[in-house]
């Protein structure tokens, strides 16, 4: 779960990215959807991880 604290910024950074390069390269809506809801649930999966782990080391 460290691991996941230490790179939550990372993963944000490198799910934006990829949302904007396939925005700015890929002309097919499906993909673009697609990549955007990926990314998105990625982010939510990492957000609430992130805070269920602080939330228990705080409590200790």
């Amino acid at each position: 779960m460290k691991i996941l604290e230490k790179f939550s910024y990372t993963i944000f950074i490198l799910c934006a990215a990829v949302i904007m390069i396939v925005n700015l390269t890929n002309n097919n809506e499906t993909t673009k959807d697609l990549v955007g809801i990926i990314s998105f649930i990625i982010v939510l999966i990492v957000v609430i991880n992130s805070i269920i782990y602080r939330k228990k080391s705080k409590k200790k």
